[in-house]
């Protein structure tokens, strides 16, 4: 339980002290999720590998290898393919004959630049708001909301208005005119992800279905899909992440 000192923190930034609040130790947080990003994508670049922006259609097996189709027309040719897309995996794993039977577990945030939130108070959840407030570098953003439906369905503004009113109502300091930002989190029925290597086409490998928990899982997923990909041993459990088993 926290301490009165601890939740004295709070008077600075909230209209009203929170009545009581649980601390949990031993976690931690990114200070920018985009600085994550780009420093993989620059690690990447410095090992020699190649980023392609483009929409990919279609995932193709061909004899030992693979090939991707591109919107544009373009089609790269890989020894190895990972379909990992996210909430639109299953787009890509229909033609292959695999059911992949994800939804877009959508949330909703909305992000200001200008705010009072000191650095060192911690990720704060309003447990009787459902509401999330942390401070990034870019910015203070507040989250909300679970919305089941298709990855690329329009956004509800009812969900963002109702976040910034939670906010007006905390007295939390924050634009006016916020970023807002809506993204479909890929979930799958068991809550658990889907990691492995198709049977059927063994040069084709997958990594989705992390929901709340991409950034928090991503490297060890990575770590287990370069094992499979270079045919090493993977861990014995990750049988049971098989997207076949859902038929």
């Amino acid at each position: 339980m926290m301490e009165a000192e601890e939740l004295a923190a709070y008077d600075a930034v909230l209209r009203q002290r929170p009545a009581g609040g649980i601390r949990f130790t031993g976690t931690g947080q990114v200070s920018e999720p985009q600085a994550v990003r780009d420093a993989l994508l620059a690690a990447f670049a410095a090992k020699g590998g190649q980023t392609i922006h483009a929409d990919a259609t279609a995932v193709r097996p061909a004899a030992d290898a693979a090939e991707v189709a591109l919107s544009d027309g373009t089609v790269i040719d890989a020894d190895r393919v990972v379909v990992a897309a996210g909430a639109w995996s299953e787009r890509l794993m229909r033609p292959l004959g695999v059911r992949a039977p994800l939804i877009g577990e959508r949330g909703y945030s909305v992000q200001s630049a200008q705010h009072d939130w000191p650095d060192d108070l911690p990720l704060t959840v309003f447990e009787d708001r459902a509401l999330a407030v942390a401070r990034f570098d870019g910015g203070l953003r507040a989250s909300s909301h679970v919305e089941f439906g298709a990855p690329s369905a329009r956004p509800d503004p009812r969900k963002w208005r109702s976040i910034e009113a939670h906010l007006g109502e905390l007295g939390v300091a924050f634009s006016a005119q916020p970023d807002r930002w809506c993204g479909p989190r890929p979930t799958l029925p068991d809550y658990l992800p889907a990691i492995g290597r198709l049977n059927a086409h063994p040069q084709v490998h997958y990594a989705f279905g992390h929901q709340h928990l991409g950034l928090t899982t991503a490297a060890r997923t990575a770590e287990i899909v370069e094992q499979m990909a270079l045919g090493q041993p993977a861990p014995r459990w990750i049988d049971a992440l098989r997207i076949e088993r859902f038929g």
